[in-house]
């Protein structure tokens, strides 16, 4: 499980003001910033019990809504997405590159199946590329149109 230590004492700090957590836009900036560098990180995988977790810890309505829907996207087969340079995996966006793109599903266990899509003019060397990549780490995946 991912350390949420800043995200917890954060908590704490406001537990019992959430109504003065309203009228503080800052406030609820940081919130969700914290939330997000846990829920998005790219240097790990934060699994369904760190994002229940989280949610259990949120105090404003738009930490809730985001975890949420980041819960939703855990639902196998994740989906990857490719569209120009810019690509995605369950909850994490705004991957930059193939590379970067290997590096999300790889901290994902074996068995691990997605729904690929790719819009991109590089398409069949992408969909050829992740599917070596996969068979390679035990993942699986599967093209949609």
């Amino acid at each position: 499980m991912i350390d949420c230590l800043s995200f917890r004492y954060f908590h704490d700090y406001w537990k019992d003001q959430r109504a003065l957590l309203k009228d503080n836009p800052e406030g609820e900036y940081l919130e969700v910033a914290l939330r997000n560098a846990i829920a998005l990180g790219a240097g790990w995988r934060a699994a369904e019990a760190d994002l229940r977790l989280i949610v259990s810890l949120c105090i404003s309505e738009r930490c809730r809504y985001e975890t949420l829907t980041d819960l939703q996207t855990l639902r196998e087969p994740l989906t990857v997405s490719v569209e120009g340079d810019r690509s995605h995996v369950a909850q994490y966006f705004n991957i930059a590159s193939l590379d970067a793109l290997e590096r999300k599903p790889a901290q994902l266990p074996a068995g691990t199946s997605f729904r690929l899509r790719v819009q991109s003019s590089d398409r069949d060397r992408i969909v050829e590329r992740l599917k070596q990549f996969g068979a390679r780490k035990g993942l699986s995946f599967q093209l949609t149109s």
